[in-house]
């Protein structure tokens, strides 16, 4: 079985906010729906134009999933945007090594100040080779680390 992250903050981030009101249900149940096709099947995050019609939604309500940079085209339809950072697991950061930097970075957010839903962010990205240690490391609330994307 296969598992997908979402920010507890997903209903209000700015992101989920782009889509007009009139649709963000639906093309949210669309996202959700797709996301859990696309972790079943293991495709990268790429959903086929089929994929949508099997769901019963139609190619405008993915196109306002790609003006709120939530999915972006494809040849055969659309992808997610940020897939590896959608299913990657989460890393053991050595306790010692969370507490020092977060106390370093005084329990806030670095760049907005956020004091909750705090999170461990590398600053040369972990995928890029990025290392688990303090001179890599900063916190950022969840909303300003998936805006870091």
């Amino acid at each position: 079985m296969a598992w997908g992250r979402i920010d507890d903050k997903m209903h209000s981030h700015k992101k989920t906010m782009r889509i007009p009101r009139a649709r963000r249900c639906e093309a949210m149940g669309l996202w959700g729906l797709s996301l859990s096709w696309c972790l079943g099947n293991a495709n990268d995050g790429a959903v086929p134009a089929g994929v949508i019609e099997l769901f019963g939604a139609s190619a405008s309500l993915a196109d306002a999933l790609v003006e709120a940079d939530l999915w972006t085209p494809s040849m055969d339809g659309w992808r997610f945007v940020d897939w590896p950072r959608i299913v990657e697991r989460s890393r053991n950061i050595p306790a010692a090594v969370r507490l020092a930097v977060m106390q370093r970075d005084g329990f806030r957010c670095q760049f907005c100040g956020a004091t909750e839903a705090l999170s461990l962010d590398h600053i040369i990205r972990f995928r890029d080779g990025g290392p688990d240690t303090i001179e890599n490391l900063r916190v950022l609330c969840m909303p300003c680390n998936l805006e870091r994307g």
